[in-house]
């Protein structure tokens, strides 16, 4: 019995030590997969855990990794910050001219408009270029034409069927799907531009001489005309007129829709000169503006219909008021801008005011200046070498359309697209080249016009080798070849060519100046049949 329990003491001594040197179980959680064939035949048996397995924390089957963060897309819309990038990247004269078979210098604009959501612009004028009015309803001298073009590819669109009248307003509605038109003797008319029908004709007098004037409100609900004695106002949907008020002046820009078209502002010559502001839901007058002039008085309203920007056109040295539209009181003036001044805009944030003209500082180039408004302070130009005398934003403020005072002509302004580009790159790689002397490598970049050919070829020079012909132009050049100091600024000229205006920088360091004193030089380049972006005009100091 005692040898028994000795036996039976290193018995259970045994189990415990084999079941301490024995390696932990596996939790019961195990994936399926990690568990062996024997192991599945026969379970081994588990201890319970001392935690509650409603305590034990399972990982998630597909962590959430925290998302990639995106850079913030640069703005493109007409602000402070990039105002000066802006170029002119279209032009619709070429396909106007293909179009109706004339020169840009036979054709006359008499209204210009631009939709809001940037798709097409639209031009009305007529053949022959008059002064006055169009005299084809009178003599049948000349024939009228409305024409809307493409934005982007300048292709004409449509032609409205008005060949003998004067075109006198022109305004797209705000989804760009209808282009509203007056005329002369008095007509306004709702073209639908998917259908190519009129949708209505919202007056028609032809025993009413003027030439109204026409504002689509932002919203869509509002069409509005000035005559020489009245101002009315339709429902755009369905043509119901809605208001009849005074406005015994019409000017061309008036009248105006502030942008939440809650406010319209138009010319009164009643009392004396006079811009009078409506609210549009009740009519009523809020507050009006005094002018010294009845002539030639040009407005801007601020998108947020807060602040109203004049100034007469045929004053010398003429200086822009800025105006309390609510309280009619003047709340700034921008002095000693230019010595002459074509047409204002306000940017779509209401920040910025743009003014054409001539700078006072100026007298070559013409500017579009960029003012601060809060500040009164000029913060920058855009060389147009234009007179505009409208500047229409689309409703984001990416792109705006100017016109020549001068020729029927429309230009397009944005940031730079695809094509200019590369010809801003082509002529950088032309001149840094051409002013090392690497001529095999400027030739790459250069192509010149039928033109240039005839003309050197008349001095002697042989264009058929490139890299020698610039080599020769390079040497005999009474400045050589001048690197470029910097591009002032690039545009798509109607022709279709691109037109860039450079300084050159002479080897002390200082602009080069021609004789007259300008350091500016225009330089021409061309997007050939293969895609490829060559200068095409050297600048002329290098010409023999």
């Amino acid at each position: 019995m005692k040898r028994f329990n000795v036996f039976l003491l290193l018995g259970l001594t045994f189990l415990i030590l084999v079941g301490c040197s024995l390696p932990p179980q596996s939790p019961t959680n195990q994936p399926a997969n990690l568990t062996s064939a024997d192991q599945s035949a026969t379970p081994a048996t588990t201890l319970e855990s001392p935690l509650s397995s409603a305590t034990v924390p399972s990982a998630p089957a597909n962590p959430t990794l925290p998302p990639t963060p995106m850079p913030t897309p640069p703005p493109t819309d007409f602000n402070a910050s990039n105002h000066a990038q802006f170029v002119r990247v279209q032009s619709y004269a070429k396909a106007l001219e293909g179009f109706l078979g004339e020169t840009l210098f036979d054709l006359r604009m008499d209204a210009m408009a631009y939709s809001p959501d940037g798709r097409y612009v639209a031009i009305a004028g007529c053949t022959g270029n008059w002064s006055g009015s169009c005299i084809s309803d009178v003599l049948g001298y000349s024939e009228s034409f409305i024409v809307i073009q493409d934005a982007k590819t300048a292709e004409v669109v449509a032609r409205l069927p008005e060949k003998q009248a004067d075109i006198s307003g022109l305004a797209f509605t705000a989804n760009g799907e209808k282009l509203v038109y007056s005329i002369n003797p008095v007509r306004i008319v709702v073209w639908d531009i998917e259908s190519g029908q009129i949708e209505h004709v919202l007056f028609q007098d032809n025993n009413t001489y003027s030439d109204p004037k026409i504002a689509v409100s932002p919203d869509d609900t509002m069409i509005a005309a000035v005559f020489a004695s009245q101002l009315l106002v339709w429902n755009t949907v369905s043509g119901e007129q809605i208001a009849d008020l005074p406005a015994y002046r019409y000017l061309s820009d008036f009248p105006q829709f502030s942008a939440d078209s809650s406010r319209l502002a138009v010319f009164n010559a009643n009392y004396g000169a006079q811009i009078i502001i409506y609210d549009t839901s009740t009519w009523e007058q809020i507050s009006s503006i005094r002018s010294s002039s009845e002539e030639g008085v040009r407005a801007a309203f601020s998108p947020d219909g807060g602040v109203i920007a004049i100034y007469e056109r045929f004053r010398e040295n003429p200086e822009i008021t800025l105006w309390d539209a609510d309280t009619g009181a003047q709340i700034g003036v921008l002095q000693d801008v230019f010595n002459f001044i074509s047409g204002i805009a306000f940017s779509v944030d209401g920040k910025l005011l743009l003014i054409s003209g001539t700078p006072s500082s100026d007298q070559l180039f013409y500017r579009i200046t960029v003012w601060d408004v809060e500040r009164q302070q000029p913060i920058g130009n855009l060389n147009s070498e234009i007179y505009p005398t409208k500047i229409l934003f689309s409703a984001d403020g990416s792109s705006f359309l100017t016109d020549d005072s001068f020729y029927p002509n429309l230009f397009l302004w944005s940031l730079p697209d695809a094509a200019m580009v590369s010809v801003v790159q082509a002529a950088e790689a032309f001149f840094e080249a051409f002013s090392q002397g690497d001529f095999k490598t400027a030739a790459l970049y250069y192509q010149p016009t039928s033109d240039d050919v005839a003309y050197f070829e008349s001095f002697g020079m042989d264009t058929s080798d490139l890299p020698e012909f610039l080599k020769g132009l390079c040497a005999n050049s009474a400045t050589g070849c001048l690197p470029v100091a910097d591009i002032v600024s690039s545009a798509k000229e109607y022709q279709g060519d691109y037109s860039l205006m450079m300084h050159f920088a002479l080897p002390d360091g200082s602009l080069y100046t021609d004789p007259d004193g300008f350091s500016e030089v225009d330089i021409y380049a061309a997007i050939e049949a293969d895609g490829t972006a060559k200068v095409n005009l050297l600048p002329y100091f290098l010409y023999p």
